[in-house]
C-alpha cells in the first residue's frame, strides 16, 4: 500500500494520525482500506469496478480481497489499518461471515473498523436478528446495493470510522499521557526526569528523532541539559554556542518570552514549576502538529509540571533527611546511605577507610563560649573539614561534634591516604568573639574492603570506627586508631558487667571500704570517706576502676550512689550507737546524681530515716561535674548547705573550672588530687601548685584534704604547706566497717 501508514496496534505511539488530516498535498500518500469477504468472484469483480473513483476526503480506496472467512483473518492479522470490511454472510458455511464478526470484535478486541454486511440470501440472517446480536455498522442485500448506494454506505461507514478512531486516538494518547506521567512520577532526581522527559516526547510526537531540553542556569546562561539524536552530544554545553541558528532561535524566544513556539519543523514549550525552575523542551518535527496534538501536549506538558514538582519536593524532602542543618554536609543518614552503596557495589581490590572524627572537649568549649557560639565553631570546622584531605568519597556530620570521612584507598581511582598527617591536618583554631578555640580531633577508623563487605552492614561499620573512636579517647585524645576484633569483645564484657551490675545492686553484692582522714595539727581521725566495693557471690572482688566507669556511663550509677549514701549515714549511726562520738563521713557524688533533679530531697530524706545529724556528712564532687552547668549546681549547692551538709570540691586541680565560681558555690573543703602529692617532694612544680590550692583554699575560708600521701616525706611537706588533713596508705589503707572501728579505738588506746 502507497503511502505505508499505521492506524492501529496497541504499540503505537499516539497521535500518528497524521496522514488521516493531511493537507491536499499530502493526498496521493494514503489511501483508505477496504476488505472485500466474499466467495463469489463476481462480487469482487464488481466492487473494484464501482469503487475504482471513489474518493473519500482527497483519498482514494486500497481494496484487499479474501474468498473465505480464513483468508480475511490473515488480511486482518496482518493489516492492522483497514477501515472497511464488506463482508458476505454465508461462503464456507452458513454462518462464515457472522463467525468472523466475532473474530474481529472478540478475539481482535478491534471496535474501530466498519463492518457492513451484504448478504444474497436474507432469511438465512434475518437483518433484525443480526444486527441485534453482533456488533455491525450496516445490512446491505447484495442487491440493493447500486454504484449510488455503494458510495453512500461505503462513505458513511468511512466518516464513522474516521470519528470513532479520532476518538479512540485521543483516548489512546491520553492513555499514554498517563503511563508517561505515572513513568516519570517514579523518578526521584531531577537528572532522570529530564532525560526521561525527552525520550517520551520523541516517542509520542511526529519527531525526527532530534529533542533538547534547555534552562538556565546561576549565571542567567542558557544551558542544555540533555539532548536527543543529532543533538545528544550538546549536554552540559551553552546554547549560543552549540545549536543550529534556527533551533536556538527558537530556544532563546521560548525562553524570553515564556510562551510556545511552533512553526513547521519545530516546537518549542515550555515547563514552569511551582518551585520557579523554568525549562524549555525542543522538538524538531517531520510535520506540523495539528489542533489535537497540541491539545494533548497541553495534558502532557501539564503532567510533566506535576512530576517536576514532585521531583523538586523530593528533593526538598531528601535534603531535610539527608543534609544536616547547622553545617550544610551530610548527616548520619547520607552517610550510613553511602555505606549501603558501597558495600552492594564493592568490586574485587576496593577498599574503603571510615574515619570517624570527634572533637575533643567539645562539650568543655560549648560551656565556655556558649551552645549559640558553639555552633559557629562547628561550622567553622565543617567548612575546615572539606579543604584538609583530597578526594573524600563523602564528609558527613554524623552526631553532634562527630564527622565522618569515607576514603577509598584501594582499587580504581583510591588515594593513598597517611592516617597521621590527615588527623594533625584537622588541627584548627576557630576565633568566636573575643575567644580562639583550639580544635584538636580524635579519631577511629575501620576498613572495608572486599573480604568484609558482604558480611557488613553500615551501622556495623560505622559502630566499629567508633569504637576505634573509643579507644582512641581511652588513649589520651589528639590520636587516631584502627579498628580490631578485640575491641568488640571489651564490648561485649562492658556489656556483661553492667547486667552483673544490676544484679548486684539488687542482690547486695555491694559493700564499703573506710579510709580515714587524719589531722595534721593533732594526728587524729578527723574524717573518713565511705568508697564502693563489689564483692560477687562467688568472692570474686571487683576493682572500683572497672566497674565505677561503667556505672557512670549505664547510668546506674544513681541507683548505687543512694545506695552508698544511705548505706554511710547508717553505719555511722551504729558507730555512734556504739558509743563512739563519730567523725564526718564523705561520700562521693556522681554528675548523674547531682542533675537527676531531686538530689537535695534525697539527701535529706536519707538523714531523716538515718537519724544521722546532717554536720557529719561531706558530699564529695570533682569540679568538672560541677562546670556541667555551673548555674544549677550554684543552686544545688545552696539547698545542699541550708541543709546543713558540708561539701568539698574533689581531685581540685585536674579539671576544668573558673575560680570566680568557687566563693559563690559555697564550698567547704578543697581536696588535692592525689597526682600532686605523689612527687610533691621531689618536684618544685608539683609543691608550688599543692601550696597554691592550700592558699587559696585559705583564703576563700575552705579547709583542705590532701589525698595519696604514702610516705613521712608527704606529711612532714604538707604540714609544712599549711594542709589541714591527709588521706593515704600512709595511715591507712580503705578498712572494712568492723576493721574500720578497731583501727580508731587502737588508735585511740594508744
Amino acid at each position: 500500500m502507497s503511502g505505508g501508514q499505521a492506524i492501529r496496534t496497541d504499540d503505537d505511539d499516539f497521535l500518528i494520525d497524521d496522514e488521516f488530516f493531511a493537507d491536499e498535498d499530502e493526498a496521493d500518500v494514503h489511501h483508505w482500506r477496504l476488505l472485500v469477504v466474499d466467495d463469489d468472484e463476481a462480487i469482487h469483480t464488481s466492487t473494484r469496478f464501482v469503487l475504482s473513483d471513489f474518493e473519500y476526503r482527497g483519498n482514494s480506496i486500497e481494496l484487499l480481497h479474501a474468498y473465505s472467512a480464513d483468508e480475511a483473518k490473515d488480511h486482518l492479522r496482518n493489516n492492522d489499518d483497514i477501515a472497511v470490511i464488506l463482508l458476505d454472510v454465508v461462503m464456507e458455511t452458513d454462518d462464515a461471515g457472522l463467525r468472523l464478526i466475532e473474530f474481529v470484535r472478540n478475539e481482535m478486541d478491534n471496535k474501530d473498523v466498519r463492518i457492513i454486511l451484504r448478504t444474497g440470501q436474507p432469511g438465512v440472517a434475518p437483518e433484525w436478528e443480526v444486527i441485534t446480536r453482533y456488533d455491525i455498522n450496516d445490512y446491505k442485500t447484495k442487491t440493493e446495493l447500486t454504484q449510488e448506494k455503494l458510495f453512500t454506505t461505503v462513505t458513511t461507514a468511512l466518516r464513522s470510522f474516521e470519528q470513532l478512531f479520532e476518538i479512540n486516538n485521543n483516548r489512546r494518547g491520553l492513555e499514554k499521557i498517563m503511563t508517561c506521567a505515572g513513568e516519570l512520577m517514579q523518578h526521584r532526581d531531577a537528572e532522570g526526569f529530564i532525560s526521561r522527559l525527552g525520550d517520551h516526547l520523541i516517542s509520542f510526537l511526529p519527531s525526527n528523532q532530534q529533542a533538547l531540553i534547555v534552562a538556565r542556569d546561576e549565571n542567567d546562561q542558557a544551558i542544555i541539559l540533555c539532548g536527543r539524536g543529532d543533538l545528544g552530544n550538546c549536554a552540559g554545553a551553552l546554547a549560543d554556542q552549540s545549536l543550529p541558528p534556527a533551533v536556538h532561535e527558537m530556544v532563546g524566544k521560548a525562553l524570553e518570552e515564556g510562551i510556545p513556539v511552533f512553526d513547521n519543523a519545530h516546537a518549542c514549550f515550555h515547563l514552569k514549576t511551582q518551585g520557579k525552575r523554568y525549562l524549555v523542551i525542543y522538538v524538531g518535527l517531520e510535520r506540523p502538529l495539528d489542533g489535537t496534538e497540541r491539545q494533548l501536549l497541553d495534558v502532557f506538558c501539564a503532567n510533566a509540571v506535576i512530576g517536576l514538582d514532585n521531583v523538586d519536593l523530593f528533593q526538598h524532602v531528601r535534603k531535610l533527611a539527608f543534609q544536616d542543618q547547622l553545617t550544610k554536609l551530610g548527616n548520619r543518614s547520607l552517610f550510613l546511605e553511602r555505606l549501603r552503596t558501597l558495600i552492594n557495589d564493592m568490586d574485587e581490590g576496593d577498599e574503603y577507610l571510615v574515619i570517624d572524627a570527634d572533637l575533643d572537649h567539645f562539650d568543655d568549649i560549648n560551656d565556655l563560649i556558649g551552645q549559640e557560639n558553639g555552633d559557629i565553631v562547628l561550622k567553622d570546622f565543617a567548612n575546615h573539614c572539606l579543604g584538609v584531605a583530597a578526594s573524600p568519597v563523602v564528609v558527613c556530620r554524623i552526631s553532634g561534634d562527630e564527622f565522618g570521612y569515607i576514603f577509598k584507598t584501594g582499587g580504581e581511582n583510591a588515594i593513598d591516604l597517611d592516617v597521621a598527617s590527615f588527623q594533625k591536618s584537622l588541627y584548627m583554631v576557630s576565633e568566636v568573639e573575643a575567644y580562639a578555640i583550639p580544635l584538636h580531633v580524635t579519631l577511629g577508623i575501620t576498613r572495608l574492603n572486599a573480604g568484609n563487605a558482604s558480611r557488613a552492614t553500615a551501622e556495623s561499620i560505622m559502630r566499629n570506627a567508633w569504637l576505634a573512636l573509643r579507644r582512641a579517647k581511652d588513649m589520651g585524645r589528639d590520636t587516631f586508631c584502627y579498628y580490631e576484633a578485640e575491641m568488640d569483645e571489651e564490648v561485649q564484657a562492658r556489656a556483661e558487667l553492667v547486667t552483673d551490675l544490676r544484679k548486684a545492686i539488687d542482690k547486695g553484692e555491694l559493700f564499703v571500704h573506710y579510709q580515714p582522714q587524719f589531722c595534721l595539727e593533732n594526728d587524729k581521725v578527723s574524717g573518713m570517706e565511705g568508697l564502693m566495693r563489689w564483692r560477687k557471690q562467688d568472692g570474686t572482688v571487683i576493682p572500683p576502676y572497672k566497674f565505677i566507669p561503667e556505672m557512670e556511663r549505664s547510668g546506674l550509677i544513681v541507683a548505687a550512689g543512694e545506695w552508698i549514701l544511705r548505706e554511710c549515714c547508717c553505719q555511722m549511726m551504729r558507730w555512734m550507737e556504739d558509743g563512739w562520738d563519730g567523725v564526718p563521713v564523705s561520700v562521693n557524688v556522681s554528675m548523674h546524681q547531682i542533675f537527676a533533679g531531686d538530689f537535695p530531697e534525697t539527701v535529706s530524706q536519707i538523714l531523716e530515716e538515718t537519724g544521722l545529724p546532717a554536720g557529719m556528712l561531706k558530699l564529695e564532687l570533682t569540679e568538672s561535674v560541677i562546670m556541667v552547668d555551673v548555674q544549677e549546681a550554684i543552686a544545688i549547692f545552696s539547698q545542699l548547705k541550708q541543709i546543713g551538709v558540708e561539701l568539698a570540691i574533689d581531685d581540685f586541680g585536674t579539671g576544668y573550672s573558673s575560680l570566680s565560681y568557687m566563693q559563690q558555690l559555697d564550698v567547704d573543703v578543697l581536696k588535692i588530687d592525689q597526682s600532686f602529692i605523689k612527687h610533691v617532694t621531689e618536684r618544685r612544680g608539683d609543691a608550688v601548685i599543692a601550696e597554691t590550692i592550700i592558699t587559696l583554699a585559705h583564703n576563700f575560708g575552705m579547709k583542705v584534704i590532701a589525698e595519696g600521701v604514702e610516705t613521712a616525706d608527704h606529711v612532714n611537706i604538707l604540714k609544712t604547706l599549711g594542709c589541714d588533713q591527709v588521706q593515704g596508705y600512709y595511715y591507712s589503707k580503705p578498712l572494712e566497717a568492723d576493721e574500720l572501728i578497731a583501727f580508731v579505738r587502737a588508735r585511740a588506746d594508744a
